[in-house]
């Protein structure tokens, strides 16, 4: 008798051999909110271990492997999740998913670690003084925290401190089946990738269970960042995707409608932007998403005038009925970014990979655009109740002289 394996991971298989490649993503449920105080770039670390990991003590690391079948990678590190993507032929598939087995758990060596710890503060210079758009700060300022590692990429000093031992154990606490989601799209043999999935994986642990959202809160903060032009941000708490994925949809949709109307009433040439989800990337957060009203540049009366602004429309939209035209094009705005997003194996794989991890209930990513196709058309008035009804977060950005 033949017992059938289990795999704890979150599979997605799709075939389509229009592509004539195959993308292999995995999403792991750590990212830089798991890092504690001392450990800040732990979870941005870890992602670029996982990019060196060796199967052998003398077999080519990943990347290596990748040049050799003629194959390419992205990794990011995002506040909920870690996400890897390789773009491999067909025939390398199976190695692909066997070597993401192998490097979840795998220990660093030392001297792996300290290349890319410098590889790391290399991107944190080309970020510049301010560290890049502050999007850490809006949502530091909304749900609590300290601003300056918000963005992810971790402190010098903190990643100079990580040894081998606290990397291994953060990547076993959190780089585990169970803790994780795996997508394989294109020109593959579904039940073949399958079976080969429930091999490497095999295993009967259920998924840990999400946890919480911090409560949103009002707040003022004002923050001096050197090197960075005065800026002003608003940040309002978003709906749950998972719980709530029609109300988080209208509040998508929501951003680019407030965006257009605020922007035809704000003098040249003051440029304001209103848009969703943590670092202006919509679905990819599960927790502690926002959406973002800012502005750059400009006489500093826009700057001050900001929330009249977005209060105004806000308000206007909220009394409705938003006009079908402008409902239609921000549906279809939507639409088309998501279908981007799909219309390749290597974007479709990593989304389906985040969606079998953080919004499951929603289903395929696919899925989504037949959700947005169906939203009534009072739903984003009711996003832009929501919003005025909320907290929101004001932050003041003042520039001065490196």
């Amino acid at each position: 008798m033949t017992t059938a394996l289990i795999s704890p991971i979150r599979p997605y298989v799709r075939a389509d051999p229009r592509w004539r490649i195959a993308a292999v993503s995995l999403a792991v449920g750590a990212g830089h909110r798991a890092d504690r105080e001392g450990h800040r770039g732990l979870a941005h670390l870890s992602e670029h271990l996982v990019m060196r990991h060796r199967p052998t003590a003398h077999g080519p690391d990943l990347f290596a492997w990748l040049e050799g079948v003629g194959g390419i990678a992205e990794a990011h590190t995002w506040p909920d999740h870690s996400a890897f993507t390789l773009l491999v032929p067909p025939a390398a598939v199976g190695e692909a998913i066997q070597r993401f087995a192998a490097a979840m758990p795998g220990p660093a060596a030392q001297q792996v670690m300290a290349e890319e710890i410098d590889k790391i503060e290399e991107e944190i210079d080309a970020l510049g003084p301010g560290r890049g758009f502050p999007w850490g700060l809006a949502a530091a300022a909304l749900y609590g925290g300290d601003p300056v590692p918000a963005d992810g990429f971790g402190l010098r000093a903190d990643l100079r401190r990580l040894s081998v031992e606290q990397v291994s154990v953060h990547q076993r606490a959190h780089y585990v089946p169970v803790n994780s989601a795996l997508a394989v799209v294109g020109d593959i043999r579904p039940r073949q990738v399958q079976r080969l999935i429930d091999q490497v994986y095999a295993g009967s642990s259920a998924p840990p269970a999400p946890g919480a959202a911090p409560a949103p809160r009002a707040g003022t903060r004002t923050v001096r960042r050197p090197g960075e032009p005065p800026a002003v941000l608003l940040a309002y708490p978003m709906p749950d995707l998972h719980q709530d994925p029609a109300s988080y949809l209208a509040t998508v949709m929501l951003t680019a409608v407030v965006a257009r109307r605020v922007q035809a009433t704000v003098p040249s040439p003051v440029r304001i932007g209103f848009r969703a989800g943590m670092f202006g990337a919509a679905f990819h957060a599960r927790h502690a998403d926002l959406a973002l009203a800012h502005v750059r540049g400009g006489p500093e009366t826009a700057h001050s005038a900001l929330r009249g602004y977005v209060d105004r429309v806000l308000l206007q939209v909220g009394a409705g009925p938003v006009h079908r035209s402008e409902m239609e094009r921000a549906a279809d705005t939507l639409r088309l970014h998501l279908l981007e997003d799909l219309d390749g194996p290597d974007g479709h794989a990593s989304m389906a990979a985040r969606a079998a991890l953080l919004w499951p209930a929603v289903g395929p990513p696919h899925h989504l655009t037949e959700q947005i196709r169906v939203l009534p058309p009072d739903a984003v008035s009711r996003a832009a109740e929501r919003l005025t009804a909320g907290p929101v977060a004001e932050i003041r950005v003042i520039g001065s002289p490196p």
